[in-house]
């Protein structure tokens, strides 16, 4: 649970309220009850998903519901869970504060690594606050705000161009506040978030505010797999059996959680005990939600995995901080005088609550669910918001507690009158509502949200997805801006982006197909967050095995180490050509697969870093550079021989004599490739195919042959020639004849169709087209590498278009001829070589 605004004067109207109630006394055994299971789970510690405290806390929970009568159902599910191994808050300047920040800790889902700059303040950091400050590339301090939520600081900061957040907590005896500052299942923070004290944020805000701070800030967390588990109880109405009233709250919790959420636990569980004698009208179901803490997730896979029930609830009581003491200035008072109740507009609903609270002598004062989110920065940081954006009316407790998120939030701040009060309020509600029809119940004050997928949908090939959104009246909802969230394994992020209006409350987005690589059921939530109100919907989609890998880094560099990802898992050589030019890489795949060794790039100046890290995991111990100092400076081989690596340079004079020394290493029997040294396709096409049968690749000038070639070959050795005339003359053909060898000319009319015909002839000498990898034929350095990864595989490397979905007939018809062969396509590159829309048509038909 995230934090409510409390202002002063919300303070003093819910005082006035407390004048005008009476009070009322609540029996002993259900005193006894709430006190003592809400004790049993602060005892417990913090529990947290896939922890043993919280499956205990869950066990606990569900044999209570049963021993009192209810229908008891376990929901699992999968989520991140952020692990914080280490972190720092270290003051560089001024020289006189130098040092570590103790306690500093780092937010759940913040960025991990480490950054170091100039700190600014900026107070709550809402927009204004920024104003005639420079955060850009700064660590950004901010205070914490009752009224804005540190995700929505962090949102402001990222705007505004800051690296990190450095957050001061607010409560006593300089207690550091935890908590997440991204849903776990949204994409997490790219920049680091860390929370200190606040009377070490007071030390570090002044020394701000002078302009002389200066921090690293280092965090080393992962993200792991982890478990959660939702406990559901119900009981089964006798005159609207089809028709439920919902009450929810969470377990989990930071530490030992006695206000939040033990409380509301506590006063879950007296209710149960409450309604063990009773017949109730409605439908009651208990749900007990667990990851609520890491972004509203347990309550949020129960609406989602249950739209026909979600349907159906004509209110949901959300129980979130029941009780807490009130602090006022250093004295903690023996009472809760801080008592949201805030939730939709259903007048029937908000009649009983009025009704109830006077009864039972609880001071609430109620607000709406609207009101919160525009506080809290677009959110409703409880598990009301699921059932609140799924069109449920309902509403939530909240209490306000100083010790919020720290370790000292014990039993001992919750004063028990203020507990025994609240939940008697919300047992009588809960009794009461059963005497009113559903029609009295019924308002939906948000829009509809349908979100239209196929049922299955293969890896690798772009989504459309169609969104509708209509208005309670029936009206279409235009003028809106919908995001997208892709989850795979229940909950864990694929990607989150914005969808575009088409007309008529219809909106439109594609998800990148490379983003669809892992097979299994993926959910997508559509949310829509206007002012005024929030809604969403969902949607599965089963992702089956398709034909398409992507395999691409940020630039040819990484690309290529990304390509040797897959072609391999480990080798002692490696062989480096430039990333510049392809003349001495074209003959190059050959020797790679020959010395079982990737194809990897590299800048011509210095070893890349991507290159460096590929070699790392590889393990090699010898590397070959392809091309002499003028392709690879000297640079490159000593670092690789800093690394520990041997180095052996094949090079000659020109590319010509370059890819001759390779084939003498890579040794020419009885076949041998000769592919123009000019142009770059027909060679990319043939290295597959010559890797994997072992033959090599020597280049040629287009009007004659090069005396590297000739002296090459002769008798016994069958060529062949890759390429048209218009590439290889027959003035070339005419002189390999010359030497006594044969030769045998593989080409087509244009570069794809003479590739489509040299994968051809690989097929018919034994390779794969399942596992073919395709490379774009309007550049080489994908191509270049791809070929000694299709040479591992055996299968072939072809060239397509890949901008322009019909500017390569002769590529689709291959795969087309072929489909029934295929399972998987890699692909080589990113979308700017290979577009979506090309790979979507490839075997459209």
């Amino acid at each position: 649970m995230r934090s409510f605004a409390l202002t002063a004067r919300l303070l003093t109207s819910i005082l006035a309220v407390g004048l005008l109630l009476p009070t009322a006394a609540v029996a002993q055994d259900d005193v006894a009850t709430v006190i003592r299971e809400t004790q049993w789970c602060a005892d417990l510690g913090r529990k947290q998903p896939g922890e043993p405290a919280d499956a205990a806390m869950a066990d606990h929970i569900a044999e209570f519901f049963e021993a009192n009568g209810l229908q008891v159902e376990r929901e699992e599910f999968h989520l991140p869970v952020f692990d914080v191994e280490a972190t720092a808050a270290t003051v560089l300047a001024p020289e006189s504060a130098a040092g570590d920040v103790p306690g500093a800790t780092s937010f759940a889902y913040g960025g991990a690594g480490t950054v170091e700059g100039d700190v600014v303040y900026v107070g709550a950091g809402r927009a204004q606050d920024y104003a005639g400050v420079d955060a850009d590339g700064k660590i950004v301090m901010v205070d914490r705000d009752t009224t804005f939520h540190r995700s929505a600081q962090l949102n402001e900061i990222l705007a505004q161009g800051g690296v990190a957040m450095l957050y001061v907590s607010g409560a006593p005896d300089n207690l550091v506040q935890v908590g997440a500052v991204r849903f776990a299942q949204h994409p997490h923070s790219p920049i680091p978030t860390v929370t200190v004290g606040s009377d070490d944020g007071a030390d570090l805000q002044a020394l701000a505010e002078e302009g002389t701070l200066r921090m690293r800030l280092t965090v080393d967390a992962e993200t792991n797999d982890a478990v959660g588990v939702n406990v559901l109880g119900t009981k089964v109405g006798t005159t609207y059996p089809d028709r439920i009233v919902m009450v929810g709250g969470h377990y989990d919790s930071w530490f030992d959680g006695a206000v939040d959420n033990c409380s509301a636990i506590g006063s879950m569980l007296q209710m149960v005990e409450a309604l063990a004698d009773v017949d109730p009208a409605y439908t009651v179901m208990f749900g007990a939600w667990d990851a609520e803490e890491v972004g509203l997730v347990g309550s949020y896979d129960w609406v989602r995995n249950h739209p026909d029930l979600v349907a159906n609830i004509v209110v949901n009581e959300n129980l979130e901080m029941t009780s807490a003491a009130t602090q006022l200035g250093d004295t903690e008072l023996d009472a809760a005088l801080v008592n949201l109740i805030f939730g939709t507009l259903s007048p029937g609903m908000n009649a009983i609550i009025a009704t109830s609270l006077a009864q039972t002598g609880h001071v609430g004062a109620p607000i709406t669910a609207p009101l919160i989110r525009s506080i809290q920065g677009g959110l409703i940081p409880t598990d009301l918001q699921p059932f609140y954006t799924a069109g449920v009316q309902g509403f939530s407790t909240f209490s306000s507690s100083a010790y919020y998120h720290t370790h000292e939030d014990t039993t001992e701040h919750i004063p028990a009158g203020s507990h025994e009060r609240v939940t008697e309020f919300l047992t009588r509600f809960l009794l009461d509502v059963q005497n009113v029809p559903p029609e009295l119940l019924e308002l939906r004050e948000v829009p509809t949200v349908t979100v239209d997928v196929p049922d299955q949908h293969p890896t690798g090939v772009p989504l459309e997805v169609t969104i509708t959104v209509t208005q309670p009246t029936g009206q279409a909802a235009t003028g809106l801006e919908p995001t997208v969230l892709v989850n795979e394994n229940d909950h864990w992020p694929v990607v989150r982006q914005d969808a575009t209006e088409v007309g008529d409350g219809v909106y439109t987005t594609t998800i990148d197909g490379m983003l669809l690589d892992d097979i299994g059921e993926h959910w997508l939530t559509v949310s829509v967050d206007e002012d005024l109100y929030a809604a969403e919907g969902y949607a599965t989609v089963d992702v089956v095995e398709g034909p398409f890998l992507r395999h691409a880094g940020h630039d040819r560099v990484s690309t290529a180490a990304a390509v040797s990802g897959v072609a391999l898992d480990r080798a002692d050589t490696v062989v480096i050509a430039t990333a510049a030019t392809f003349a001495d890489a074209l003959a190059g795949a050959p020797l790679a697969v020959a010395e079982g060794a990737p194809l990897l790039l590299t800048e011509p100046d210095a070893l890349s870093m991507a290159t460096q890290a590929e070699i790392d995991r590889l393990g090699a111990t010898d590397a070959v550079l392809l091309g002499g100092e003028a392709a690879l400076s000297p640079t490159v081989a000593d670092d690789l021989e800093a690394l520990g690596l041997d180095v052996e340079r094949i090079g000659g004079d020109t590319r010509y004599a370059t890819a001759g020394l390779i084939a003498d290493r890579v040794g020419i029997e009885d076949a041998a490739v000769v592919a123009s040294g000019e142009v770059f396709p027909d060679a990319l096409s043939a290295s597959a195919v010559a890797a994997a049968a072992g033959t090599p690749v020597l280049l040629s000038r287009a009007a004659d042959l090069p005396e590297e070639v000739s002296s090459r070959i002769g008798d016994g050795v069958e060529v062949t020639l890759v390429g048209g005339e218009g590439v290889l003359s027959a003035a070339v053909s005419g002189a390999v004849t010359d030497t006594g060898a044969t030769v045998e000319r593989i080409a087509g009319t244009t570069r794809y169709g003479t590739s489509a015909a040299i994968a051809e002839a690989g097929l018919a000498d034994g390779l794969s087209m399942d596992g073919v990898w395709l490379a774009t034929g309007r550049g080489f350095p994908d191509g270049l590498v791809a070929g000694a990864a299709a040479g591992h595989a055996g299968v072939p490397l072809v060239l397509i278009d890949g901008q322009d979905p019909t500017g390569s007939p002769e590529t689709t018809g291959l795969f087309r001829q072929h489909a029934a062969e295929i399972g998987t396509i890699h692909v080589a590159g990113g979308t700017a070589a290979i577009s979506d829309a090309v790979l979507a048509a490839l075997l459209d038909g």
